[in-house]
């Protein structure tokens, strides 16, 4: 910024965190100004936590496969001119938080009931208190087995047919047929 007209004490407010020079200098009445301003370099530390937020989320119910997209906010720490970019931290099913980028995708998925969150992480340390978060069932997509069990003797002349099957999976239905598929 440039030098601007100032009176001791002189007040900045709202100074984001981050490193900051503060040159001041005097000028006399008939306008000679000090060529080496005095100054006073600062760190700003940031203790605002970022905030989080999830831009897509997978159907509910969905496949095996779930893609996240994500972003932060946060009240952008500056060193040497450059804003520091927020980093991310992902946790699928209750466990423990991991490094990740936008957008997160998991793969082979259980049927069920899954839960997904994220929290942004800035350059202090300081994290989103609240993740974003999102919960979702992923459908079982593969079919199951069927077998039979027990069944009439092959040949027979039983006119009553009495079968027993099973399932490898449980809670599943079944459908039956007699001469027709």
């Amino acid at each position: 910024k440039a030098f601007e007209t100032c009176t001791s004490p002189w007040t900045y407010t709202s100074v984001p965190p981050g490193e900051h020079i503060f040159y001041v200098r005097a000028t006399n009445g008939q306008g000679a100004t000090d060529s080496s301003p005095a100054f006073r370099e600062w760190l700003s530390e940031d203790v605002t936590p970022p905030t989080t937020e999830l831009l897509s989320t997978p159907a509910d119910p969905s496949g095996a496969t779930a893609r996240f997209e994500f972003r932060g906010n946060d009240n952008a720490m500056v060193v040497d001119g450059e804003v520091v970019p927020l980093s991310f931290e992902c946790s699928l099913d209750g466990a423990a938080y991991q490094d990740c980028l936008s957008p997160a995708t998991y793969t082979g998925l259980t049927p069920g009931l899954h839960t997904f969150q994220v929290r942004a992480v800035d350059e202090a340390g300081n994290y989103d208190p609240t993740p974003a978060g999102y919960g979702w069932e992923v459908l079982d997509e593969n079919p199951p087995d069927t077998s039979i069990d027990a069944a009439p003797d092959n040949p027979t002349t039983d006119t009553t047919a009495h079968f027993e099957f099973s399932s490898t999976r449980p809670g599943v239905t079944f459908q039956c047929a007699l001469d027709t598929q």
